[in-house]
């Protein structure tokens, strides 16, 4: 018997990995029922909002869909039904018990367990705080310059190049930037249980065709893509004020 090692040629490499990518989107399908179609309105409806409604209400949406999804990844012959697990009086009751045990079993990426941590904390502070009542607060200023910046992302990648010129205010970026979140909760915990359970490590599922990822999943990051849009023709028909845009 042979001590050479066996070499791989990339045929095979990429065989297998059509084989695990396949085992993971089929997996993905049977959880991704997410609807999409509700995003846009609910954040758009947030536009005329106070600063201290937009910094609760934004965040709500996002915990629903946390409990939603993490639910979905639990089995329902669970002693006591899913509730025992993530319903108000599971083991996993609150948004925090939950983002943490996501990100221990490795389902959201570090980064996004980051920023929904930070979202939730604004969303407290704005709610327990009496004095907290915009976002030039100094505390919720500090979890705001942490978030992940995607308005830059956008700008990057020529999201803005439609509104030339356009200045974001406060509420604006934080939107975007819960959005931004929001995409990553979608991604990250309907591809990644399913690309560990095949096999392929908690983001070998990324690698794929974006284009064979479950419907549900598409439709759903396009109509955050919406929403982004959405917030940037708001941006464009707000005059700023004279502090307004300042980076946080």
């Amino acid at each position: 018997m042979s001590d050479e090692p066996v070499v791989s040629s990339p045929e095979m490499l990429k065989r297998a990995f059509d084989f695990l990518y396949s085992a993971a989107m089929r997996h993905s399908e049977e959880v991704a029922t997410m609807r999409g179609d509700d995003i846009a309105p609910f954040y758009e409806g947030l536009f005329a909002e106070s600063e201290r409604s937009i910094g609760i209400l934004a965040f709500t949406f996002i915990e629903a869909q946390i409990n939603e999804r993490f639910a979905q990844h639990l089995s329902p012959a669970v002693k006591g039904g899913t509730e025992k697990i993530v319903g108000p009086n599971g083991i996993l009751d609150t948004v925090g018990k939950q983002i943490n045990m996501l990100d221990a079993l490795r389902w959201i990426r570090p980064e996004t367990a980051q920023d929904l941590r930070l979202l939730a904390k604004i969303r407290n502070r704005f709610a327990h705080g009496h004095t907290a009542l915009t976002f030039e607060d100094d505390t919720i200023q500090g979890y705001f310059s942490t978030l992940t910046k995607h308005e830059e992302r956008c700008a990057e990648v020529g999201f803005t190049k439609d509104y030339p010129g356009v200045v974001l205010q406060t509420r604006h970026k934080y939107l975007i930037r819960a959005i931004g979140a929001l995409s990553a909760l979608y991604l990250d915990l309907t591809l990644m249980p399913s690309s560990i359970r095949a096999g392929m490590g908690p983001t070998g599922a990324f690698g794929g065709d974006f284009d064979k990822y479950p419907l549900a999943l598409r439709n759903a990051l396009g109509f955050c893509m919406e929403t982004v849009n959405l917030i940037y023709r708001d941006a464009a028909n707000i005059k700023p004020s004279a502090n307004s845009g300042r980076e946080k």
